[in-house]
């Protein structure tokens, strides 16, 4: 089993949490933002597409991903809103949600990084696009692992009545 960190960088365990929480919300206001501008105006992201030939049903395309970027904030909403309160009042339970979404997007994204450096060494030589994705997957992995040693952290202090 690894080892619970004790500190993220030079924060607490808590600190770092609400940080990742708060951080979160604002993604999910940035997510319901672009899902109702799509909504409101799906012929801004009539540019996105290509080729005229696929423009026939942008506005269909654009109302169904609206309509996903806006299910996609509300269940962040509630994702970080657990984490929030489960930090704020000491319960682990609460962490649960966002351990398993995030743990499932992390392997999804170790996943993408396997896949872009196959691409990468079949021929694309996009190097620029394989250490983002390095990047951000290592990125995933951190605020995993600081969660998850948040929520350990938590539930040890519950198991020995420090709460």
């Amino acid at each position: 089993m690894v080892k619970p960190l004790e500190k993220a960088c030079c924060l607490e365990l808590r600190t770092a949490g609400y940080i990742i929480g708060w951080l979160g919300v604002f993604e999910g206001v940035l997510l319901l933002l672009i899902g109702l501008v799509g909504l409101g105006y799906p012929s801004i992201y009539s540019e996105l597409i290509g080729s005229s030939t696929h423009k026939q049903n942008f506005k269909d395309v654009a109302t169904l991903f609206s309509i996903i970027f806006i299910v996609l904030a509300f269940v962040g909403f509630a994702m970080y809103g657990l984490v929030i309160y489960g930090i704020k009042e000491n319960q682990d339970a609460m962490l649960i949600p966002y351990l398993i979404l995030s743990g499932i997007s992390a392997t999804l994204s170790f996943l993408r990084v396997l896949l872009i450096a196959f691409d990468l060494v079949a021929g694309t030589h996009n190097i620029f696009y394989f250490f983002f994705s390095v990047f951000s997957c290592m990125f995933q992995i951190f605020t995993f692992r600081v969660m998850y040693s948040l929520y350990t952290t938590i539930k040890m202090n519950i198991l020995n009545g420090r709460v």
